[in-house]
């Protein structure tokens, strides 16, 4: 039987094949992941859990969402060493 050849999915198709395919509602959800997080920067804080998962805040904005467990990495962690911003 011949090898069948795989080839990459882009962001873009995945996320319009959860919508139009699977129906996925991603308005209602980027709704419901702007007030969680919405939660955490009234209260100040840079990531909040939700639905067994942390999501992560920056400037206002969700960037990213982790498994509630994994670690954080920092600046520090990438260079091994303490980062020092230039003035």
């Amino acid at each position: 039987m011949p090898r069948r050849t795989i080839i990459k999915v882009s962001d873009h198709a995945l996320i319009r094949y959860l919508e139009r395919v699977k129906k996925a509602d991603f308005r209602e959800l980027r709704a419901y992941l702007g007030e969680i997080g919405g939660i955490a920067v009234d209260h100040g804080a840079c990531s909040i859990i939700a639905d067994g998962a942390r999501l992560m805040i920056r400037d206002d904005h969700v960037v990213t969402v982790l498994e509630r467990d994994m670690e954080t990495r920092t600046v520090e962690d990438y260079l091994g060493r303490p980062f020092r911003a230039k003035p």
